[in-house]
């Protein structure tokens, strides 16, 4: 048992990249972000139990979805140095940012809004069907029917503001932001702009989404991730000044170049390929 002295509360931010986790929260024998990080600050002497440390985190991410903007917490008598917990971190993990908060900070509950981004082709979809669409979300609405059980007993959220932007002739980023979010409620939000912007959404009127005596008659499925579209949980706002570590910014952005070059081989390959076949006749 460790000797406790000036126990300490931080908020550290976290960037991931999912492709290769079952998502953030801990399963049985599944290969975690956060297993990989409990382990990292365990192995950097942090803490060594979890009800001494109170570790909380913003929101949960399914499998594939990427963050900018997750926040953890945890309790700590040591002074915290962010290289430090990276070198026990794999390169698709890293935290970048921290702030000393009061030992009764809640990253789940005391988030002011939670910002997603997700990235999608845009084949041939209306753009402008589908922002206005988009304003129909906003506002205070039951969410049941736009996301994933098991539900708990209030299913109500509100959504501050959804924004659909083109980020090239090709691809379109899609903006959701609200205080707090279902499971799955911005993929199937999503799923139901991109029915809007292709013309599929038939005679069901948006406003039914949110009624949930409709629940057995209405689906709608989350949108594709990992193929066909990114989702990405892009920040999470507090009352709170966030420290940045440089050198982990600097390899972060390493990293991320090192995937930009890896990707514009593929892609330059996949066109290569494309443009041979398109030229039999």
């Amino acid at each position: 048992m460790r000797e406790i002295h000036e126990l300490k509360r931080y908020a550290l931010k976290l960037f991931y990249i999912g492709d290769n986790y079952y998502g953030f929260q801990i399963q049985l024998e599944k290969d975690t972000i956060q297993r990989r990080i409990i382990d990292a600050l365990k192995k950097a002497n942090l803490f060594d139990d979890m009800k001494y440390a109170d570790f909380g985190y913003s929101g949960r991410t399914d499998r594939f979805v990427h963050s900018l903007g997750q926040v953890i917490a945890f309790n700590t008598d040591k002074n915290i140095i962010i290289p430090q917990i990276n070198s026990y971190l794999p390169i698709d993990i890293k935290f970048y940012g921290w702030a000393e908060v009061s030992l009764d900070f809640r990253p789940r509950y005391q988030a002011k809004y939670r910002e997603y981004k997700y990235i999608t082709y845009d084949d041939g979809l209306d753009i402008e069907a589908m922002r206005k669409g988009a304003k129909e979300f906003q506002g205070k609405h039951n969410f049941k029917l736009l996301s994933k059980g098991p539900h708990p007993d209030n299913t109500i959220r509100e959504i501050y503001n959804i924004e659909i932007n083109k980020l090239d002739e090709k691809l379109i980023c899609i903006t959701v932001k609200g205080q707090s979010f279902l499971h799955e409620m911005v993929r199937r939000i999503v799923n139901v702009l991109l029915d809007i912007g292709r013309n599929n959404l038939g005679s069901v009127q948006i406003k039914d989404y949110f009624n949930p005596e409709l629940f057995s008659k209405l689906k709608i499925q989350a949108a594709p991730i990992k193929s066909g579209g990114d989702l990405i949980l892009y920040h999470c706002e507090y009352d709170l000044k966030f420290e940045y570590d440089r050198y982990t910014v600097n390899k972060i952005k390493e990293i991320i170049e090192e995937r930009l070059k890896s990707n514009f081989i593929k892609t330059s390959t996949n066109n290569l390929f494309y443009d041979y076949f398109n030229q039999i006749k």
